[in-house]
């Protein structure tokens, strides 16, 4: 046919006649085979009669009409914009101008409708989508009952756009009316019509959304039958075939996913490629449809492992990306799609930038998505896994927080019955258990355990996806059980791996991922039973892993250290040599195939270290134990992978180097606590919260006196007084961090210096949290939704943003050293200027020694050979076991000890222990011990570990002696410190104070739930005597409350409390003043900054005994109240009496004020350790020298 003869003469006309002949003539230019240029012709004669015609004239709005339809026909061949938008013109403008009952409205109502949906899809633009439903309704409403097969377009045109509604706002209600109404789009189409084929086909696409939402089988099913039927109406050279493949394609698919029958996945990827073939040239409905044959052969790759299959995958979901344009509603799905092809390459292949692209394609396509699409959760989890996989490949803690929170997300975003709900879940979990691998928390792992289950649960059987859901449940209760050592939870673990195994078909590509964590499972039982058949499972499950690996596979390495450490546990159970070599061989080829700096290196060394020292331990060569030590010491420089593995490696090169002293050398074995001291800051990291810093301190703490241990006998003194530094008070030196003054950085970079110093704000203000709600509390509720923490994740988050700032600006010419801990010459430099010794007493079960700095800065060692580890235990037992029997543990309840002298006076010994075994020896190397020729005795700041920061040192004296026995108090001044850097902060933050600074007294006689406390009455009474008036300010009673006290503690440079205090044994941070309305905890004062503050006097029980279980944080309020700001603080190590503390508040208070005025003061003190020392001797004359309980209490922190 001659095209030109295709295209009508159109006339300007009024002729209703002509008009229909021409309507006639236009139906041509519906047939596929009609040239685009024939259609541009007509269209532009359309255009010119359009602008010809005047709006009176009848045929106008037909015109616009025809005009609308040709537009909308041409966008559908070649995806322009602008067609689409001069289609919607057309249709409005006839609208305007037809009268409103006139009949052809309705047509074009209908046309209307189409367009505007059409344009939705291309911009998202919910304001098309709403006009175009509003415009169908009405036509539907117009035409209801009346069984013209214009109700049947209108009803399939209004399904439509209530299904992409759906896809949009997720609302079920929107599907299910969409599938009723193609229901009876279908009915009223007349059998043997062309458009039967097209309301099949569109039921069918509502009922896989359905399907999508409900997992319900029967949709699917009934939506490929109809798609069949469909494609048997349609014949070839229909233009819109290819839609009706497509659909049919994805619902093949999509079946598949549910049952794993391949024949429909074949089906699937054969009906695509009819559709790819039979799509027009150009038209941009195309790059659905190879993403729809992308995703096929995605998953015959994921089903059978052919690498030929994931290539195609990947090329052909880049092209439908490319020709996508950027606007359009689907290209999130696309984008989604193509990240998870780029994932796979990842995982087969390692290639981190196929990762990089693949977090790239998701965040994209989740800024795109709308923030109701039901996809947007498949997006969220896609990306919550992805970011996952690239913090264990390259480590980066904000990778790891974002992955948590995208996959929570997902979780939270889906509804209750979404059959996608547990692949969600599972990707949660996995996430999750990663976190709990890196930080160790067990709310993490519970949160694991709860998820997995979950997944399990809602998953059908027969599910495809149900055996890699049961490997990962057994993955979690595996790692749960390393933590509980409850046998029910590997019992549970192997169970799960075998059952997953067990579904697994022969040749799925990840039965060997599933028969690897079954090996582990059995191992972790064996290590327990000594059972050979679990060791055999285990061995025979990694050999089958390793063997169906191929040597290229990513995951190759991770099955090799499984088989090797096997052989290692065999090897200890059965002692064959040759098993040890195969495990050495197995762990070896592992790394030989492990990139450097892969994150799991460091573990698998040190592994390979454990094995080395096994045989070594046989052989005795210098060959396995050199052979093993460069494992573990390679393995602790890693900056890579989680540090308690790196710590662990730390320990074993210890370990190896004190147990074979004719291998090693005082040098490597510094080397080695050198590798240990520098990992001990990840443990106790900033991004905990303080209660778990505290417990994690506790791992730590033989450690450390180890390595200042083996320092002091290397001779290395300023190494080992840096190491004890670098191990006492970690929270209290981070907290003091966070305070640090930035305007040497705020010089250098006014910008990171302002965003630094808000992040370390905030970070100090959420640190002192003490207890976060359980994240994995993540229990998962009755809607399955995971609980969290905001704060917990927040917290953590900062710590991180914290970290990269000052990695930053460590970077920066000048600024290498900001913020680094202190080097001893720098804090040796401070102490110059400081008043008296100060003693480092470390506490260790080779030896116990004490490191004295003098005013002149040199370090003098005294060894303490008469003191042991075991002895220093049993003298603070003793102690406390006898202050409990003298109750003296609450304020007001301290009874008086009556004979000092004898077997029978528990108090006198050990005091006396004290001093012969510990501080004689100390203050004789010092010449301390002297007749007194000046006014004033000398000072010394005691800075005990273990045992001895339960015991009163400044008490000790020979008090067995028959007569003449030396006495510390009577000696020397004592202060205690809690570490170098709190007593530098002390000093360097210490101004010039005036002589009688304004007073903050805060007395609770009588706190409600609490015994009275009458004495706090007097002591108010007497300070209002003592303080000039115009320096006083009393909180008393009910106006103690914790937000009026945490208000007030920095506007005065003193504040006395007079209450009663209390240590918290299970979790430190919870001891606390009692005040009116509840406790003054710990925790709130780790958040509260008061830097003008000066002195505080602490007239309440128990504020200076610490934490029995870690004694090096000094976890208690005197320290509380040195990190808040104050200087000096006078504490009580255990309870006083409520008739002695007036007698020591007047005569300290008296004593400091008469200091105060003397001028006498040096630079950098405060006067508070003198005026204690003479208030408690006023105390020990008026109760005698023999009554310890009630003056030896009273302590004084600081300067």
């Amino acid at each position: 046919m001659d095209n030109k003869a295709l295209a009508p003469d159109i006339a300007i006309t009024s002729d209703v006649a002509t008009v229909t002949e021409l309507a006639r003539e236009l139906q041509a230019f519906k047939q596929a085979d009609t040239p685009v240029h024939v259609l541009q012709d007509v269209i532009s004669k359309l255009d010119c009669a359009v602008h010809l015609a005047p709006d009176h004239d009848p045929n106008k709005p037909l015109l616009l009409c025809f005009l609308g339809t040709c537009l909308k026909s041409r966008f559908g061949r070649t995806g322009e914009h602008s067609d689409l938008n001069r289609a919607i013109w057309a249709c409005s403008r006839a609208i305007e101008l037809l009268p409103h009952d006139c009949p052809r409205r309705l047509s074009i109502l209908i046309i209307y409708g189409a367009c505007l949906r059409s344009r939705f899809g291309w911009t998202n633009n919910m304001d098309d989508l709403e006009k175009a439903i509003s415009i169908q309704r009405c036509a539907v409403e117009s035409l209801a009952g009346s069984h013209f097969f214009h109700e049947s377009i209108a009803l399939s045109n209004l399904g439509a756009s209530l299904a992409t509604l759906y896809r949009c706002k997720g609302d079920l209600h929107d599907i299910e009316e969409a599938i009723a109404l193609h229901r009876r789009a279908v009915e009223l189409t007349p059998e043997g019509h062309d458009s039967k084929s097209t309301r099949l086909s569109n039921l069918a696409s509502a009922l896989q959304s359905r399907f999508a939402h409900t997992g319900y089988r029967n949709d699917l099913d009934e939506a490929i039958l109809a798609l069949r039927r469909a494609d048997e109406l349609i014949s070839d050279n229909d233009v819109n075939k290819h839609l009706n493949l497509a659909n049919l394609g994805q619902s093949l698919r999509s079946r598949f996913n549910e049952t794993g029958n391949l024949d429909d996945l074949s089906n699937a990827i054969s009906t695509y490629l009819r559709a790819s073939e039979l799509t027009p040239g150009g038209q941009f409905i195309h790059s659905q449809h190879l993403a729809g044959l992308a995703n096929c052969y995605q998953c015959r790759y994921d089903r059978t492992g052919n690498s030929n299959d994931l290539e195609e995958a990947t090329r052909l979901h880049r092209c439908a990306v490319k020709i996508m344009p950027d606007s359009h509603s689907n290209l999130p799905s696309n984008l989604s799609d193509l990240a998870s092809s780029l994932l796979c390459v990842f995982e087969r292949y390692g290639d981190t930038k196929s990762l990089d692209e693949a977090i790239l394609m998701l965040n994209r396509a989740i800024q795109l998505a709308p923030a109701a699409s039901p996809d947007r959760p498949m997006f969220l989890s896609n990306l919550g896994f992805s970011l996952g996989r690239r913090f264990e490949r390259i480590g980066k803690l904000d990778d790891l927080e974002n992955a948590v929170n995208a996959a929570r997300h997902a979780v939270e975003l889906s509804l209750s019955g979404d059959p996608t709900m547990p692949g969600y879940l599972s990707g949660l979990g996995s996430i999750l258990l990663c976190r709990f691998r890196r930080f160790g928390d067990l709310a993490d792992l519970q949160g694991v355990v709860r998820a997995h289950e979950l997944a399990v649960e809602l998953t059908p059987d027969g599910h495809p996806e149900m055996p890699r859901r049961l490997s990962a449940l057994g993955a979690a209760f595996s790692s749960r059980y390393r933590c509980t050592n409850e046998l029910v939870d590997i019992v549970k673990s192997i169970a799960a791996h075998e059952h997953a195994v067990e579904l697994a078909p022969t040749d799925h590509p990840d039965k060997q991922l599933w028969l690897d964590a079954l090996g582990v499972a059995l191992r972790s039982r064996f290590e327990r039973s000594n059972d050979p058949e679990d060791i055999e499972g285990s061995l025979s499950a990694h050999r089958l892993a390793v063997e169906s690996t191929s040597d290229g596979h990513y995951d190759k390495p991770r099955r090799l250290v499984g088989l090797g450490l096997s052989f290692r546990e065999r090897f200890k159970y059965t002692r064959e040599v040759q098993d040890v070599q195969s495990a050495i061989e197995s762990l070896e080829s592992a790394l030989e195939l492990t990139d450097e700096g892969h994150p799991n290196k460091p573990g698998w060394l040190a592994c390979l270290g454990d094995t080395k020292l096994l045989r070594l331990q046989s052989s005795n060569s210098q060959d396995d134990y050199d052979a093993a030590i460069r494992c573990f010491m390679t393995a602790t420089m890693s900056t890579l992978g989680s540090p308690f593995r790196r710590l662990h490696a730390a320990r074993d090169c210890i370990f190896t180097s004190t147990s074979y002293p004719r291998f090693s050398s005082s040098q490597s074995l510094i080397q080695a606590y050198s590798r240990l001291m520098a990992i001990i800051p990840e443990i106790i990291w900033l991004g905990h919260n303080a209660s778990r810093r505290f417990k994690e301190a506790i791992q730590i703490e033989t450690e450390v006196s180890a390595a200042v241990q083996a320092a002091i006998a290397a001779g290395e003194l300023h190494q080992a007084v840096e190491w004890f530094e670098a191990g006492r008070s970690l929270v209290w030196s981070q907290t003091l961090s966070l305070r640090t003054p930035l305007d040497e950085l705020k010089e250098a970079d006014a910008a990171i210096g302002l965003e630094f110093e808000y992040v370390s704000r905030e970070l100090q203000l959420s640190g002192h949290l003490s207890y976060f709600p359980n994240s994995a509390q993540s229990m998962i509720d009755t809607s399955l939704r995971i609980n969290h923490s905001d704060a917990m994740d927040r917290h953590r988050q900062l710590a991180i943003q914290y970290d990269t700032l000052l990695g930053d600006i460590r970077q920066r010419p000048g600024l290498e050293e900001f913020m680094r801990p202190p080097k001893l010459a720098s804090l040796i430099t401070t102490f110059q200027c400081a008043n008296g010794h100060l003693i480092l007493i470390n506490v260790n079960s080779s030896s116990c020694d004490a490191l004295c700095i003098l005013p002149a800065g040199m370090i003098k060692h005294v060894a303490l050979p008469e003191l042991t580890q075991g002895r220093a235990k049993k003298l603070r037992d003793l102690w406390t076991n006898h202050l409990d029997l003298c109750k003296a543990r609450a304020r007001g309840f301290v009874q008086a000890t009556s004979n000092v002298r004898g077997n029978g006076n528990v108090f006198g010994l050990v005091l006396t222990r004290i001093w012969c075994w510990i501080v004689e020896p100390v203050l004789n190397a010092l010449c301390l011990i002297t007749e007194p020729i000046a006014k004033q005795l000398p000072h010394v700041t005691w800075c005990p570990t273990g045992p001895l920061t339960q015991l009163p040192l400044h008490a000790a004296g020979d008090y067995m002696a028959t007569q003449g026995g030396l006495r510390t108090f009577d000696v020397v001044v004592s202060s205690y410190i809690p570490s170098l850097s709190a007593l530098q902060h002390c000093y360097t933050r210490n101004k010039a104070g005036l002589a009688t600074p304004s007073v903050s007294v805060i007395t609770q006689p009588d706190t409600p739930g609490y015994s009275p406390l009458p004495g706090a009455l007097r002591e108010s009474a007497l300070l209002r005597t003592i303080l000039p008036s115009h320096a006083q300010s009393f909180l008393e009673h009910d106006q103690a409350t914790v937000v009026q006290i945490l208000s007030v503690i920095g506007k005065h440079p003193w504040v006395h409390f007079a209450c009663h205090g209390l240590q918290d044994e299970q979790d430190p941070t919870q001891s606390a003043f009692a005040l009116f309305d509840g406790p003054l905890t710990l925790s709130a004062l780790m958040g509260t900054t008061a830097e003008n503050a000066e002195l505080a006097f602490l007239s309440a029980c128990q504020t200076a005994v610490g934490d029995i279980k870690i004694p090096e944080e000094s976890a208690h309020l005197a320290a509380g109240m040195l990190v808040a700001g104050f200087k000096g603080v006078v504490a009580t190590m255990w309870s006083i009496g409520d008739e002695d503390a007036p007698i020591v508040v007047e005569a300290y208070y008296r004593k400091l004020l008469e200091l105060r005025s003397s001028g006498l003061l040096g630079s950098g003190q405060t006067g508070a350790s003198y005026a204690l020392h003479e208030a408690v001797a006023v105390l020990r004359k008026r109760v005698g020298e023999s009554a310890f309980v009630r003056w030896a209490p009273f302590v004084h922190f600081g300067v």
